[in-house]
């Protein structure tokens, strides 16, 4: 029997879906860029799990539109079932690379300095002057839009560097971009890990759309999946709510709420750092006392746009929201110590 397929206006709606989703997800990329400056010390300091929250809200878009044509064409739950369980892995593929994945010899290695050193160390092997021609091309949605983004923020933005040979340095940075964040997924480790992420936390979305097709049919609930293909069959399996997707992706909270006691113990944390008073010309190093410190930021943070899950990502992504948070809970502090809390006697 010969399975249904798309209409003409079905694939146009997923095509436009898609291309949504890819105009917001530019949002995302551009504001990190410009949020860390066009530095090597801030690439070296950032990673590239900061940007994959934005690369799983573009999944769920892809996800979502699929679903809703998938579930037109099997109307039966489940055939549609069958056929839903395969998206996650679809389009986890789709943002992956599909060519010049490397394995190293520590199969399980996932920093860009692995890559670097067996990309130069095969091309020594093979006598190339280059780092290897597989990655003249690009490939998967993570470098395209990666590239674009960061092609725009490079050409709009202004490079400096106290290097006496500009042009090296330039290639440098530029080098450091490619290896860190636009090859980050040709790493077979990294390629494998982001698949899982993408299948776990489309999970929950899965499990909706089989609970609307029960429900169209007079179903209430879906009879349950034992695993979501797309993990290791040695993996527990989602539950059906999104548990391990909460767990996996809510930030960690550290600490108290902020409050007094809190706005005291950042000011005394700062008066150690910046002992001139002068705090703000040292956000950077302030920041990341607090962190050390464990003091907690702003709850709000974690719910940007771009992610802040730290004191450090405000700093180098948003340092005006950061020195605003500062700000805030230094006149705490001072209202603190203008009315000491009362003893009792």
């Amino acid at each position: 029997m010969e399975e249904p397929s798309f209409s003409e206006q079905a694939l146009a709606g997923i095509k436009a879906a898609r291309l949504e989703a890819g105009g917001d997800l530019l949002a995302g990329p551009a504001a990190f860029w410009r949020g860390i400056g066009m530095s090597s010390k801030a690439l070296r300091e950032q990673d590239p799990a900061e940007l994959m929250p934005l690369f799983e809200r573009y999944a769920e878009k892809q996800f979502d539109a699929e679903a809703k044509e998938l579930l037109a064409c099997f109307p039966d739950p489940e055939a549609y079932s069958l056929k839903l369980i395969l998206l996650p892995m679809k389009v986890a593929i789709r943002i992956c690379p599909s060519s010049g994945i490397i394995l190293p010899e520590d199969v399980g290695a996932t920093e860009w300095t692995d890559l670097y050193r067996t990309l130069k160390a095969a091309a020594m092997k093979s006598g190339r002057k280059g780092l290897g021609g597989g990655f003249q091309q690009l490939s998967g949605d993570w470098e395209d839009y990666l590239d674009h983004s960061f092609s725009r923020q490079f050409l709009k933005g202004k490079i400096t560097t106290t290097a006496p040979d500009k042009d090296s340095a330039v290639k440098a940075f530029k080098l450091l971009f490619w290896l860190k964040y636009l090859f980050h997924l040709r790493l077979f480790a990294n390629n494998q890990r982001f698949i899982q992420r993408i299948c776990t936390h489309l999970s929950e979305r899965l499990h909706l759309w089989r609970a609307e097709a029960y429900r169209r049919m007079g179903d209430t609930e879906p009879p349950p999946i034992e695993a979501v293909l797309g993990q290791p069959p040695t993996l527990p399996a989602t539950s059906p709510t999104g548990t391990t997707l909460s767990a996996a992706t809510r930030p960690k909270k550290r600490g108290p709420k902020p409050g007094h006691e809190t706005a005291v113990r950042v000011a005394e944390i700062i008066a150690n750092v910046a002992v001139d008073g002068d705090w703000k010309d040292k956000l950077e190093e302030i920041c990341s006392a607090l962190d050390k410190a464990e003091m907690p930021y702003p709850k709000t943070w974690p719910k940007r746009d771009l992610p802040l899950k730290s004191w450090e990502d405000g700093a180098l992504i948003e340092p005006a929201l950061a020195k605003k948070a500062i700000e805030h809970l230094l006149k705490l502090a001072k209202q603190r110590k203008k009315s000491p809390p009362e003893t009792l006697s």
